[in-house]
């Protein structure tokens, strides 16, 4: 893990947020909104039907670090830090098994001629298909900030492989961000779901928002350090 960590690129300084929309369940819209820079990455949960305590969760992908910070009804701030391979492991997973079911074949992409503009984005629609699901994946490659580099460090957070281009999505054709993914699960199984980019904006993350400032952070151990500990009472 620390050697993999070593080899990470650094985000630009950029912010964005996420919507998702479940047409049949509304009640269960959510955003996140994204921050970006360095090696930070700060995302705050929204929905409007819940209540929420989480304030934020910052990510420090070259110390392997997650802090969760919350507010209580009383108002107290307080905070968890963790390890961030805790988190990020499924993230790993799913990508990487994603990757080899496009190199089996198991997922289909294809591209077609078909563009629309989507939250001001030109966009191209790509075709989605595997065994439980098919997609609209709308891919824009224009939008106004580095893409590659921010493509770039996200493949060295969450990949396996050492180079970006033997990622099978770049192979299948898709070099810019998925600006909305719009997922239709086969034969009623799973929630239709809309994934959808927006206000992406180059050079902004406010320093605050990688700030614990004001939060009583309790430093929860790692299993190596609970072992460690054990060894060492014995």
């Amino acid at each position: 893990d620390k050697k993999k960590r070593s080899e990470i690129e650094p985000f630009p300084t950029m912010s964005m947020t996420m919507q998702i929309e479940y047409p049949n369940k509304p009640k269960n819209n959510m955003t996140m909104e994204y921050y970006f820079k360095n090696y930070e990455c700060a995302s705050i949960f929204k929905n409007e039907d819940k209540n929420n305590s989480m304030d934020k969760t910052i990510m420090n992908f070259k110390e392997g670090k997650s802090t969760i910070l919350m507010t209580d009804k009383k108002g107290k701030k307080t905070g968890m830090q963790m390890e961030l391979k805790n988190f990020d492991w499924a993230i790993k997973n799913s990508l990487e098994k994603n990757n080899k079911m496009l190199e089996d074949g198991d997922i289909t992409i294809k591209p077609t001629d078909e563009y629309k503009t989507i939250e001001g984005y030109k966009c191209r629609k790509y075709l989605y298909e595997d065994l439980n699901n098919t997609a609209d994946m709308w891919i824009c490659n224009s939008i106004g900030l580095d893409y590659l580099k921010y493509n770039k460090a996200v493949f060295s957070v969450f990949g396996a492989n050492k180079s970006e281009h033997n990622n099978a999505y770049y192979k299948a054709g898709i070099n810019g961000v998925v600006i909305q993914n719009h997922m239709m699960p086969k034969g009623g199984r799973g929630n239709e779901t809309i994934l959808t980019m927006k206000n992406i904006r180059a050079n902004y993350a406010p320093d605050e928002m990688f700030s614990t400032a004001g939060y009583e952070i309790t430093k929860i151990p790692s299993m190596r350090d609970l072992w460690n500990s054990a060894k060492e009472e014995d």
